[in-house]
């Protein structure tokens, strides 16, 4: 009997499996590892590369699962599958067949996939039921692309931080992240360094998570408390895997239409795969024992592919008032958008790559204020991006219906038509409609590079250089020095603006800087047959190319003019004219230089 009872602990040790292994120390930040494995793209000639590494998958592509090591007691049991989430809502959703965890297999993309998701389930699966699931329930492939991406960004995330962790203090924390957020896109705040590893692992993930902005880590909910966290990956990884997150990544609804039409008594739950050298170690939730109850782990992985849009300024604000509007879009990566649309009935919308516009056609019945949402058509993306309240309407923008300047009687040398002077001060009446009564008034020139300063003044407001009164509703009058806006031959533009937006500029005339005249003087010097020598005294006399009696004949000057030693801004400039004058105080004509015809000054001899 002893010796049968010997032989019989030998029997069952021998008959036993082997002893669990022991998962990777430090393989998951937080709870516990599930399995290890390899899951590769099979490339021509049998190369293989990893998925997470792959910037496609199409139909047809080759993915090989290969076990390492399966933890738990009875791994026997376990099994795996695969989902494929297509990159269109036409595409197939490929629900692969089912194979034991410990084993290595193959599964074939049956269309362009976006992303990849592997169901791990340590009691076993009923791979039917996944696939009436998919058939009952559609919305189930924009939710795996929106849990795939978020998955994806998590544990890029929990990799940069552990990895930064292990580097002790050679870099601060937000310049290990600033790679994480060129890659995807996404502003990360900047962290408080005297906060808990748990309130840092919150603000992170709040940023890849916006629904976890309502999250209280001091609910006293056991559901939402957070727990104390060693580390700051361990706490990335312990928000993504506790409820809050599985809501913020569209996962809450997902897991419960799959728990209910799976099969009676399974959960599911969110996993997370981490690189250990070449392995991939699968990392889920630490669960207390429970009877009667199969848990199954869904852990997906967003392709590369096309980066999405990323949109910028918004909302992006757009004036009612025409039977199309144009919506300029800023941002990147437009070049990926197959179509916009919005969910707004009767609306046309039209997307226009270069450069990225919108145009609208929008029904009669919309009015200021309304908000429009866009649905963006991205390829690789299997599902609409929304972008709520993306487009507000406005008003019609105010417009400037006329502009009619008013010149001083006591210019020193004549103006032509459209023309300002750039050392005097002029008046202005506009004529605007839809300005509203305190409306921005803007004057500068059409071209940038000629504008000193952009001149911009409300009605009352006092001004050295402009001011600006109501004279009737949508009638103003403005006074102003042209020439403290730019610099000849600036044109000088006009344009209103209010809360609806600016108005196209109108021009009030091009700058023309004038000499001014204050002495004429002949000698007795003759200088040609007829000519004499004089002199002009005054400002600016560096302009004066020629002089005359008229405005067809002139003659050169010889020189430069010369300074005033007593006051440096008075000069004094040689000329010659001819001799006699058609008449007594016949008015003096100058040239400026550049032009063909003289201008009548305010001078005589």
């Amino acid at each position: 009997m002893p010796l049968r009872i010997c032989l019989g602990s030998l029997a069952a040790v021998l008959s036993a499996p082997l002893a669990m292994a022991a998962p990777p120390l430090g393989a998951c930040p937080a709870g516990t590892a599930l399995a290890s494995f390899d899951l590769d793209v099979v490339g021509e000639e049998g190369a293989k590369s990893p998925l997470r590494s792959a910037a496609r998958l199409d139909t047809g592509t080759v993915l090989r699962y290969t076990p390492r090591e399966v933890f738990g007691s009875k791994s026997e049991d376990a099994e795996v599958a695969l989902i494929s989430i297509p990159t269109t809502p036409t595409g197939v959703l490929g629900v692969l067949e089912e194979h034991k965890a410990t084993e290595a297999g193959e599964w074939f993309i049956p269309s362009r996939a976006a992303a990849v998701a592997l169901v791990y389930a340590p009691q076993g699966l009923k791979l039917g039921k996944v696939t009436e699931l998919m058939r009952r329930d559609p919305e189930l492939i924009p939710q795996l692309a929106t849990y795939a991406e978020k998955s994806a960004q998590t544990e890029m995330l929990m990799e940069t931080v552990s990895a930064w962790e292990r580097a002790g203090s050679s870099q601060s924390l937000q310049a290990a992240l600033s790679g994480f957020s060129s890659r995807y896109g996404l502003a990360l705040p900047a962290l408080n360094r005297t906060a808990t590893t748990d309130q840092q692992a919150l603000t992170l993930m709040q940023a890849l998570h916006p629904a976890l902005s309502a999250f209280d880590p001091l609910s006293p909910s056991p559901a939402s408390r957070l727990q104390q966290s060693g580390s700051l990956a361990a706490a990335v990884a312990g928000l993504f895997f506790g409820s809050p997150v599985g809501l913020a990544t569209a996962g809450g609804a997902m897991f419960l239409n799959m728990r209910s039409m799976l099969f009676p008594g399974s959960e599911f739950r969110s996993a997370l795969a981490q690189q250990m050298g070449e392995a991939t170690v699968l990392c889920a939730k630490r669960e207390a024992a429970k009877s009667r109850t199969k848990i199954v782990y869904l852990w997906a992985w967003k392709i590369q592919g096309a980066p999405p849009p990323r949109l910028e300024g918004l909302p992006y604000r757009a004036n009612l008032g025409s039977p199309v509007l144009t919506v300029p879009l800023k941002g990147s990566h437009f070049e990926n958008v197959r179509a916009v649309r919005t969910q707004r009935e009767g609306t046309e919308v039209e997307f226009l790559p270069s450069p990225p516009t919108l145009s609208l056609k929008l029904p009669p019945e919309v009015k200021k204020g309304d908000k429009l949402d866009l649905r963006i058509e991205v390829e690789d993306f299997p599902a609409p991006i929304v972008v709520p309240g993306a487009i507000e309407l406005l008003d019609p923008r105010p417009v400037v219906a006329s502009v009619e300047p008013s010149m001083p009687t006591d210019l020193p040398v004549q103006l032509q038509a459209g023309e300002l002077p750039a050392n005097a001060f002029i008046a202005a009446t506009i004529r605007t409609s839809g300005a509203g009564a305190l409306p921005t008034m803007h004057l500068e020139c059409t071209d940038p590079q000629l504008t000193l300063r952009k001149l911009s003044i409300r009605p009352g407001e006092p001004g050295g250089a402009a001011r600006l009164r109501a004279v009737s509703a949508g009638e103003w009058f403005l006074s102003f020095e042209p020439g403290a806006v730019g610099q000849p031959p600036c044109e000088v533009a006009v344009r209103v603006e209010t809360g609806d937006g600016l108005s196209d500029p109108v021009p009030a005339g091009h700058l023309v800087r004038l000499p001014r005249i204050g002495k004429f003087s002949l000698t007795r010097e003759l200088v040609g047959e007829a000519t004499y020598s004089g002199w002009l005294e005054g400002e600016e006399l560096q302009s004066i190319a020629r002089t005359g009696w008229d405005g067809e004949k002139g003659v050169d000057v010889s020189g430069p003019p010369l300074p005033v030693a007593q006051d440096g801004s008075r000069q004094r400039l040689k000329i010659a004219m001819p001799w006699p004058p058609p008449a007594p105080h016949a008015a003096l004509y100058v040239w400026l230089r550049g032009e063909e015809r003289g201008r009548r000054s305010a001078v005589s001899y």
